[in-house]
């Protein structure tokens, strides 16, 4: 761990010097005691603060749900990569009690910024009460939002014929591997599966009409008015 410490201190201190050489382009030379002064303008004080905490500690107390997606940034721009795992572990109880609203928004956010663990346990929650989130309109809108699911079952990211099969990360697709997640937790038999992807896609297909028709419509109080 104290290699990688020193890759993202060097990182962090490199980009502060550069800023202060850029500004000082064209003026005096810089005096030789000068240290680089870090200014952070893309992360508030207590998302730096948290990142500090997990660079010498390894790990990360508590952290503030609004928070995360600054920490999941700051991970990704100071390759800092472990810290997404470290603010995925203490979110993980947070996020056993959002409303389906609310695990669209992170399912999303995880799956823009790779954190594997957040987007498996919102795919494997939306699978279990797949009918619940299909209620909602802030589901049905997400989907408008995300490529469809591989009708071709040779393009397809998992495999339905094989249960369990492993993700592709190259060309994950958030609604092929909710379609895997969901045949599990169905528990289709083998020679059923095929089948059972091709009516898990159709389900899809009536709910995209049905928010493509909700986006032509006023806002509703309980969000599934239009649901067959």
């Amino acid at each position: 761990m104290a290699v990688k410490r020193r890759e993202v201190y060097y990182l962090i201190f490199f980009e502060a010097w550069s800023r202060m050489k850029e500004f000082h382009e064209g003026k005096d030379a810089l005096p030789s005691d000068t240290l680089p002064c870090l200014e952070e303008h893309d992360l508030s004080a207590e998302a730096f603060e948290k990142m500090i905490e997990y660079m010498y500690t390894d790990g990360l107390t508590d952290i503030d749900p609004d928070q995360a997606e600054e920490m999941f940034d700051a991970a990704s721009r100071y390759l800092l990569f472990p810290l997404k795992r470290a603010v995925a572990d203490v979110l993980l109880p947070h996020l056993e009690m959002v409303s389906p609203a609310e695990l669209c928004h992170w399912l999303i956010l995880s799956d823009m910024y790779g954190v594997l663990k957040i987007r498996e346990h919102c795919l494997d929650t939306i699978a279990c009460n797949f009918e619940t989130f299909a209620d909602t309109c802030e589901f049905r809108a997400m989907l408008l939002t995300l490529p469809p699911p591989s009708g071709d079952s040779s393009l397809r990211t998992t495999a339905p014929s094989a249960p369990g099969a492993v993700i592709n990360t190259d060309q994950a697709n958030l609604l092929d591997d909710l379609r895997e997640k969901w045949l599990e937790a169905e528990g289709a038999e083998l020679d059923e599966r095929d089948e059972s992807a091709l009516r898990f896609d159709k389900r899809l297909e009536m709910l995209m009409v049905v928010a493509e028709q909700e986006k032509s419509l006023p806002s509703t109080a309980d969000g599934h008015d239009y649901v067959t």
